[in-house]
């Protein structure tokens, strides 16, 4: 891959990781909103590349504390989120092939609904969702997952309202993406071209995300957690909105 393309990737990755351990979310959703907004590679190869190095944060958080996973929820969202990324990559290919100005919409409107939805803190539930509730949710995370690799939003609201122990929202929710990302990688090889740009990218990125991760555990950000939350919003707006925009043209 060209350098000049490489470099700003790679910086990409970082920021990502650095955001996601500082303020919890969005390793995703920067990833493919920054790479879409400036149209360094294709949507299918950001994809990809997310899912893989997203294991690698999610794995590292997991290790040693699946006993706290919250498995009937787990095993509801899996249900419906896997078989509905095939969906999702049916129609990212689809769409990729015949009307790339679509999809870089719909990708602009979800990450700007994604940041309304994470900025508002919605209040525990007086008793756990049932079974259903969780299902529909996993099948929406399961089409955007399959679209753009992010299938946290939805999940992630409807976690936060059960009363349930934060640490034990947040694992269930980092088991699901683990699993989710894990399934989505074969099931996105038929879809894509994988070339050797492609493995590279995805091999230099992973020491670049731990770093990024290292650097934000070890090291505190530069601003109180509330404003570099602040600036990850609206850094994911800017460019979702510019999404919108070129996909509006």
């Amino acid at each position: 891959m060209d350098p000049i393309l490489l470099l700003p990737l790679l910086g990409i990755f970082f920021l990502g990781s650095y955001i996601q351990t500082v303020t919890g979310f969005a390793f995703g959703l920067v990833v493919m909103g920054l790479t879409s907004a400036f149209g360094l590679v294709s949507l299918e190869f950001a994809a990809f590349v997310t899912s893989a190095l997203s294991l690698l944060n999610t794995g590292i958080a997991l290790r040693g504390h699946t006993h706290h996973v919250y498995k009937p929820a787990l095993f509801a969202m899996l249900a419906t989120a896997i078989p509905l990324t095939g969906l999702g990559l049916w129609l990212l290919a689809r769409f990729s092939a015949e009307d790339v100005g679509t999809l870089k919409l719909i990708l602009g409107a979800t990450i700007i609904a994604s940041c309304l939805l994470m900025m508002w803190k919605p209040h525990p539930q007086p008793r756990v969702s049932r079974s259903w509730t969780f299902a529909s949710m996993g099948a929406l995370a399961g089409v955007l997952g399959g679209l753009f690799a992010t299938y946290g939003p939805p999940l992630a609201f409807l976690m936060y309202r059960q009363p349930l122990p934060l640490l034990r929202v947040r694992l269930t929710l980092l088991m699901t993406f683990t699993a989710t990302s894990i399934i989505r990688l074969p099931m996105a090889l038929p879809y894509l071209d994988v070339t050797p740009a492609l493995i590279i990218t995805a091999l230099l990125g992973l020491p670049v995300v731990a770093t990024g991760t290292l650097i934000g555990k070890r090291f505190g950000p530069p601003l109180p957690e509330l404003w570099m939350r602040r600036l990850a919003f609206a850094l994911l707006i800017g460019s979702g909105g510019s999404l919108v925009a070129s996909g509006l043209r």
